[in-house]
């Protein structure tokens, strides 16, 4: 009896063991899946937890899955797992490792922030993006050395020293601004007088432009620059119907000039045939018998 519950326990607890590593299988197939897997870059890294929180935008999106350093050493490589299925975020995202405190203590923790000119590439597994880590002044007195603790006593010594020396410059200026402004108070109070009284000049003056430059005063000069006006289209009017009276006579001179050609070309012929026919009788007439060659009709030479 004892050895069959012996047995029967040791078959219960080997299923027992297959059921928890088919649960395990199942959530990690589920993660690969379902979970996105990122890393990133840090090129100076403080300590900080290994297990840190992920948020975006104030809101817990995943945490730190794992941290090593890259095949060089020269930057920390820090696992991401975020945990959104339908994560949509540009490749080039950027994640600060931040401390967060509550009360007395400090928590580490991953910011990722969104871009100003987003990829168009998307976050996916394997993606590795650039990070930077931050550090509160309390960690960063407390990691220094103390060389650097007492050159930065020296500078802010050389400091107080120098604003001290600058708050004396100050003061004895203003001392002798005052003291000018003592002495030269009777001046000042005389320039401002007379920058009054040459105010009110200027404001009589004004006042009595207005009163003489009246509403019919300024209706009779436009009138007048009206009616000088029209005077003026007027005597242009007459220079251009001048014009046209000119335009108009040199064109009937100009259709006139071929039937004047015409008829000096006729007198030219004209006389020169009444040439021609004087020196013929005049050739013929003093040949022997012209009167009786001229009578029957002989021809007459040129």
């Amino acid at each position: 009896m004892k050895i069959f519950i012996k047995n029967l326990w040791t078959k219960h607890k080997l299923l027992l063991a297959l059921l928890i590593a088919l649960a395990a299988g199942i959530i990690t197939l589920y993660r690969m899946v379902m979970y996105t897997y990122i890393t990133v870059r840090l090129k100076d890294a403080r300590p900080f937890h290994h297990h840190a929180p992920v948020f975006y935008k104030g809101h817990k999106i995943g945490k730190i899955a794992g941290v090593r350093h890259s095949k060089d050493y020269q930057y920390t490589l820090v696992k991401l797992v975020l945990y959104p299925h339908d994560l949509n975020l540009p490749e080039n995202m950027e994640a600060k490792l931040k401390i967060i405190k509550r009360g007395r203590f400090e928590k580490d923790y991953v910011d990722l922030i969104y871009p100003e000119k987003p990829a168009a590439i998307r976050l996916k597994n394997h993606s590795v993006i650039d990070g930077t880590a931050t550090i509160d002044a309390h960690s960063y007195f407390a990691s220094l050395d103390t060389e650097n603790l007492e050159e930065m006593e020296k500078n802010a010594a050389a400091t107080l020293a120098n604003l001290e020396s600058s708050t004396s410059g100050l003061n004895e200026l203003f001392a002798m601004v005052n003291s000018i402004v003592e002495e030269n108070r009777e001046n000042i109070n005389l320039s401002a007088k007379n920058l009054a009284a040459a105010s009110q000049n200027t404001n009589a003056l004004t006042s009595r432009i207005d009163r003489t430059i009246t509403q019919k005063k300024l209706e009779d000069v436009f009138n007048n620059v009206d009616a000088a006006s029209a005077n003026v289209n007027a005597i242009t009017q007459s220079f251009t119907g001048v014009g046209e009276s000119i335009g108009g006579t040199t064109g009937a001179i100009s259709e006139s000039m071929p039937m004047l050609e015409c008829a000096l070309a006729n007198a030219t012929a004209i006389a020169s045939n009444l040439n021609e026919i004087t020196t013929g009788i005049k050739c013929t007439m003093r040949k022997p018998f012209g009167g009786l060659r001229i009578l029957f009709g002989k021809s007459i030479d040129n």
